[in-house]
This record gives structure tokens, C-alpha cells and sequence, in this order.
């Protein structure tokens, strides 16, 4: 980072950082919130009088300082957000949580704390400060922090200093947790939950949207746990926890982590970045719609495809779910030959060949996180274990409780079982059920015996090597189950892309279809790295009170489905479970097929939301209607958006159960079209190049496509 110092006292100093390249670099490798900032500038001042350091970011309209004081500077405490004469702290009291050596927690705010600052120095354009935090003399814990800014970024980096030569304390405590606590102070706190960013939350108040996370390609943590719960009228639990647990021999990881604070009046400034590759396979997954299969016995499945080949739906993504030896969810992962009550290998291969004649992918779907106890190669010591050395649970299924695999020794039963399934039935592509579904701390073995155990990077690595693998054995791209798929993103080619957000301790019970029509994390920050598709499930997209009651049985529920698809930018999808899947797949393929070629390789530039005929940015509707933007209920509900891409291609969604939107054009697109709209008093599907005047959207599931040009396919 290029800086100038320009005056520096024994008493205070200021220094000036020009860091709008070195911010956008540092972005490229990690999760550091980035947006394509105007000329800023940051800057470090120190004020001896109250021994308070700000951390500054000045653009032309606008001062945000985050101010640090040395004075309880132990914790988060000492990190007060101020601008526009607002100030709050958007982690109260955010700090470590130590284990004595008598097995006691104590947080820095616990009865007995006492906390004592031995060094602060500024290093170029970064603040050390190292503490020590003790009670009497039964214990001492010793850490450091790092601080400096990026961009509106407040970069910490904590870490254990270790213990002290010839200290007059002699036991030394351990890491229990590092916190980041609930914000204080706040005016109207609102804990802002966006699609698909499933463990991190987003704090709003007053004009500014704050995140606050660990850097997750970082942490030597165990795990990490999201909250999203009310406090007070100035406080909510909106961030996250990072635990450090025991492995099996009693040991664990010292603390080291790296934390962003980003506090800005837009909301796209406070998203993370992923820092993920692009998909090899993307274009590929671009020009692919999914049928996703479920039907019990292969002549059906081949009758079903053949049915839908002589409709001529072209670029067909088979996955075939339900084929295993067993039965599905049944002695995995033995899973060869194919369950012979079906057919056997014979009957799949039948479906194998007609993919292959007919241009189309087939997978079949693999699971490598789940090892059933009846089968023949269960083997406990291959289950992963808790920090007591328990055996760890995976799926249950009707009939049996599965245990979770070791991370290590996925690829000793992914290897030569997928390779065989490859060699045996011929497919071109892969599914991998679970790993992409849990968030890295979800599959973590604290078995010491095994190599970086109970670590929630050893996760993460795992899953994302195993798309690689899953590729180099089908010669084809890997989908896998979404949910918590921001992580994998780019090292897997596609997920059946479930929505859900980091608010879960009161929206659990409900699928995507409730969810605000909150596109811009998706479509700013994933949409790049491959094409995703559908929004999940039909059956966890439409859930609410019971699983099954809400499943999309019907024309209307395929068409909600389909505008869901065009808003977030995503890929064709249907289901073997669909009302008909026939019908359903030739409304996919004639209507989103042909607008996600379009937009599959174009970036979103324009995105803004419906207000009675106003066009909003996110941040502006969300601030003009905090409380109930995401309130399926309300009519303010967010669920009316433009999308506008660098090629041209615009897309307006209507989602909204309560209105419908009129759009009017005045014939001035010349083009092409694809729309679900109202014409003459009745909806209609069109696609061609007629050029509409007035159009309107109907509820909950229209749409109007528009290309300045013609689709390919």
C-alpha cells in the first residue's frame, strides 16, 4: 500500500492512504467487501488527548470514520462507527472468550476481568495494540490486534501472542471463542437477511448497512455460528461467532483471525466478495436446462425422457437421483450395480444411451457425506467425531440414522465408486448431494488422529477439491445441492440453487418463495462464477408449515417459479415432481432457456426495485421501508425489480402476491421478447420480436424480457 505521511507528532499524527488500487487487489483473494469506489481516500489520525485513533474513508460526499480507543480498546468496545453525526458500535463488546484452566468461560465483560494494554504502535498504515486480560492471579490470556482501513473496510486481524516469558501469572488460559457480539447504540436496529448469503447478516440503521464476519478462507477456528435475535430497542445479535473447540486429545487451535467492518449507506458496499474461481464448465452449465429426476424405476425415467426429447427440449442436464443399489439413502456409499427392482445396470443404461443420442448430459446422484451402518463397509473408526469423541450424525433417513464421513476420507469411497459408476453407466456429469448444502463448521471431525482435524478450513478445502475430482472422473461438469453454495461457488459448475438467508432462527420454516426478491448479492457477486440453476427444490421452495402441502403442484406454481428464475439471473429447471413435467419442462425450455444465454455471460449494471412506479435502488427501499421490505405479508414487500445487463438485456419480475405492475414502453425497444403478461384483459406467454406498447405484469409471477437481439438457441 502506497501512503504519505504527512506530519507526525510525539503526541498525535495524521497519514494519508491512497488505497483504492491496493483495496481492489486485496478483493481478488479474499472475502474484504469491495465496490467499484469513485476517488477516496483513507486516513489514519491519532488524538493523544483522548487516545483514540480514526480510521477514515472520505469520498466527495461523504466522511465515515471508525474511531478505536486505547482506553478500552480490549475489545470491540473500543470501536465506535461515526458519520453524518451518527454513531453506534456495531459490535458492543466483541472480543475474545477464554477458557480457564479450570474449564470456566469468562468474557472480557465477566465479574473478575481486568485488562491491561502493554503496547500500541502504528506500522505504516497499520495499528498493533497487545493486551493482556487476567483474573487475579488465577489466569492470563495474551493477544494481539491489527488494525487498518481498505476502502470502508476495517480490517482486524487478532491473534494469540502467546505466553510470557517470566510472567508473574503462571497458568495461562485457553480460546473458548472470539465474539462479535450485538451492536449498541444502534437507532432502529433492523437485522437485514439476503438471499443466498446464508451465514452472514446485514445491520441496518439509520441510512447505513453494516457487516461484520470473519474472513471464512482464514479462520483457525472450529466453527462458525450466525445470530440474528433482538437485544434491545438499540441492540440486535446480527453477526457471528467464531468457536474453538477441543479436538479428541484435549488440544485446539490457537486464535488467529481476520475480521471486516464495513459500515456504508449502500447496501452492495457491505457484501462480502467471493473470491472464488470461475467455473470451468460455466459456459457449459449456461447452455443447459436441468430435469431433475426422481422417478421410481428406469423404464419410467426412459419413457419420461423420451417424451421430452420428442418436444424437441435440446441441451437437456439429466440428474437421475433415485437409482442406488439400495434404495435411495440406503447403504451408502455402496451404490453399485444399480438397484436391480428398477432394472438394474441394463435399464440405466438405456437412459444413459438415449442422453448420449440425444445430446444430453447424465449424472446421477452421489452422496459422500453420509455412511450408512448397514453397510458392508461401515467402518466407526471412518466416522468423523465431536470434541468428546462421539460419533457425529449425517442424514436420517425413514429408516436409519446416518453418520457423517470423515472430510479425509471422502475421496478413498469418491474415487473409486464414482469412477466405477463413470466406467459402468456412462454419464457425462456429476451431482454431489450434501457437501455443497452445509456450510463448512456443519462437517467438521475433531478426530486429533487425523491431519488439520477440527478446523473449519479443512472443510471448506475438501469441498471445494472434491468438484475438481468429481470433473476430472465424468469429463464433465459437477453440480451440487445448494444452500449454503456461496462458499463452493466457481469450484463447482452448477447447484440446485435452494435460496436462503442468514436469518434462520425465525424464517426457517419457510421456503424461498417468502424471501424478499433481493437479487443483487447473487447476481453482484456470484453470477459471475458460473450458472446456477432453478431456486431449489419446488418442495423447499414453496415450504411453510408442512413439507409436502406446499409443493408446486400446479401451471400457476411453475410460472412463480420461472419469474423467480429470470429475477436472480439463474438457469432452467424442472422436476420429475412437477404437476407435469412435460408441460413444465417445455415452459422452462421456451421461456427462461433461451433469456438465461442471454444474460449467462453478462454482468447486472442497473438493479433497482417497484415502489408504485418508482424505480429504487435496494438501500433505497429497504431505508424507506425497513421493517417490512421482507414481510411476505405487506405490501411493501420487496418483490418487483428491473434488472438491466452490459449487453443490453433487461428483465422486470413481478413476484409480488399483493399487486400487479403496469409497464409501459411506447413501442421504443426494437428487439426481441419473452414475456408473462397481461394483454387485452388475460395473461399470455410470447416470445418473438412484436414489439409490445403496454404490458402488465400480472402477481406473483410475471415477466418481461427484452434483447437487442435475437437468442442462438
Amino acid at each position: 500500500m502506497i501512503f504519505k505521511l504527512l506530519k507526525i507528532f510525539s503526541v498525535s499524527f495524521s497519514i494519508l492512504l491512497f488505497s483504492n488500487f491496493c483495496n481492489y487487489l486485496s478483493a481478488q483473494n479474499s472475502p474484504i467487501p469491495n465496490s467499484n469506489y469513485n476517488s477516496y481516500r483513507n486516513t489514519v489520525t491519532f488524538n493523544a488527548a483522548s487516545e483514540s485513533y480514526k480510521f477514515a474513508y472520505t469520498d466527495e460526499n461523504k466522511t465515515i470514520v471508525y474511531e478505536y480507543s486505547l482506553r478500552n480498546g480490549s475489545s470491540f468496545n473500543g470501536i465506535k462507527f461515526i458519520s453524518d453525526g451518527y454513531e453506534f458500535y456495531p459490535s458492543n463488546y466483541g472480543g475474545v472468550c477464554m477458557t480457564s484452566p479450570d474449564n470456566v468461560n469468562y468474557y472480557l465483560w465477566s465479574e473478575g476481568i481486568s485488562k491491561k494494554l502493554l503496547r500500541s504502535q502504528m506500522i505504516r498504515d497499520t495499528l498493533l495494540t497487545e493486551w493482556v486480560v487476567s483474573k487475579g492471579n488465577e489466569f492470563y490470556f495474551h493477544f494481539e490486534y491489527k488494525f487498518y482501513i481498505s476502502g470502508k473496510t476495517l480490517v482486524i486481524k487478532v491473534r494469540d501472542a502467546g505466553k510470557i516469558k517470566n510472567y508473574s501469572i503462571k497458568k495461562y488460559a485457553t480460546l473458548a471463542s472470539f465474539q462479535l457480539d450485538r451492536c449498541e447504540g444502534a437507532v432502529n436496529p433492523v437485522i437485514v437477511g439476503v438471499p443466498y448469503l446464508s451465514t452472514i447478516n446485514v445491520l441496518y440503521s439509520n441510512n447505513f448497512f453494516t457487516s461484520l464476519f470473519f474472513d471464512w478462507t482464514k479462520t483457525n477456528s472450529s466453527q462458525i455460528n450466525t445470530f440474528d435475535s433482538p437485544f434491545s430497542n438499540t441492540s440486535v445479535y446480527f453477526a457471528q461467532e467464531a468457536l474453538y473447540k477441543n479436538k479428541t486429545n484435549g488440544k485446539k487451535y490457537l486464535l488467529d483471525e481476520t475480521i471486516y467492518m464495513t459500515v456504508s449507506s449502500e447496501l452492495e458496499d457491505v457484501f462480502p466478495n467471493i473470491p472464488n474461481p470461475v467455473a470451468k464448465y460455466k459456459n457449459e452449465s449456461v447452455n443447459r436446462i436441468i430435469y431433475d429426476n426422481w422417478d421410481a424405476g428406469f423404464e419410467k425415467v426412459f419413457n419420461n425422457l423420451s417424451v421430452i426429447r420428442n418436444e424437441n427440449i435440446n441441451n437437456l442436464w439429466l440428474i437421475v437421483h433415485d437409482w442406488q443399489n439400495a434404495g435411495y439413502d440406503n447403504k451408502l456409499p455402496e451404490v453399485l450395480p444399480a438397484n436391480p427392482l428398477y432394472g438394474g445396470n441394463e435399464a440405466l443404461l438405456r437412459v444413459s444411451n438415449l442422453c448420449s443420442t440425444s445430446g444430453y448430459l447424465f449424472s446421477l446422484h452421489e452422496n459422500y457425506s453420509d455412511i450408512y451402518p448397514n453397510s458392508s463397509v461401515y467402518n466407526i473408526s471412518e466416522v468423523a467425531l465431536d470434541p468428546e469423541g462421539n460419533p457425529v450424525n449425517g442424514w436420517k433417513s425413514p429408516t436409519l440414522q446416518a453418520k457423517l464421513l470423515k472430510p479425509g476420507k471422502i475421496k478413498k469411497y469418491l474415487i473409486p465408486i464414482s469412477t466405477k459408476i463413470n466406467k459402468t453407466l456412462k454419464t457425462s456429469a456429476s451431482f454431489i448431494d450434501v457437501l455443497t448444502a452445509k456450510s463448512p463448521s456443519e462437517a467438521v471431525d475433531f478426530d486429533s488422529r487425523e491431519n488439520y482435524a477440527g478446523k473449519n478450513n479443512t472443510s471448506l478445502k475438501i469441498t471445494n477439491d472434491i468438484g475438481n475430482q468429481l470433473r476430472k472422473i465424468h469429463n464433465g461438469p459437477v453440480s451440487g445441492e445448494g444452500y449454503h453454495h456461496f462458499y463452493y461457488i466457481g469450484y463447482y459448475d452448477d447447484f440446485e440453487a435452494q435460496i436462503q438467508t442468514g436469518k434462520i432462527s425465525n424464517q426457517q420454516l419457510t421456503g424461498g418463495y417468502y424471501k424478499p426478491l433481493l437479487v443483487d448479492f447473487d447476481l453482484r457477486k456470484m453470477h459471475d462464477k458460473t450458472m446456477v440453476h432453478g431456486v431449489g427444490y419446488y418442495e423447499r421452495f414453496f415450504y411453510k408449515d408442512s413439507y409436502w402441502k406446499y409443493m408446486g403442484r400446479s401451471r400457476d406454481s411453475s410460472l412463480i417459479y420461472s419469474a423467480t428464475e429470470l429475477a436472480y439471473g439463474h438457469g432452467a429447471f424442472f422436476s420429475s415432481l412437477s404437476y407435469n413435467p412435460s408441460e413444465q419442462g417445455e415452459l422452462e425450455y421456451n421461456y427462461v432457456y433461451p433469456v438465461q444465454t442471454l444474460y449467462g455471460n453478462a454482468n447486472a449494471v442497473k438493479i433497482l426495485y417497484n415502489d408504485n412506479g418508482n424505480l429504487l435502488t435496494v438501500s433505497q427501499y429497504i431505508k424507506k421501508y425497513p421493517n417490512t421490505f421482507d414481510k411476505f405479508e405487506s405490501s411493501d414487500f420487496m418483490s418487483q425489480v428491473l434488472i438491466e445487463y452490459d449487453n443490453g438485456v433487461k428483465v422486470y419480475v413481478n413476484r409480488s402476491p399483493h399487486r400487479e405492475w403496469q409497464l409501459n414502453f411506447d413501442n421504443e425497444l426494437n428487439g426481441w421478447f419473452d414475456y408473462h403478461a397481461i394483454k387485452t384483459g388475460r395473461a399470455v406467454l410470447y416470445k418473438g420480436g412484436e414489439q409490445p406498447s403496454n404490458l402488465v405484469l400480472p402477481k406473483e409471477n410475471g415477466w418481461f424480457c427484452y434483447s437487442p437481439f435475437t437468442p442462438s438457441n
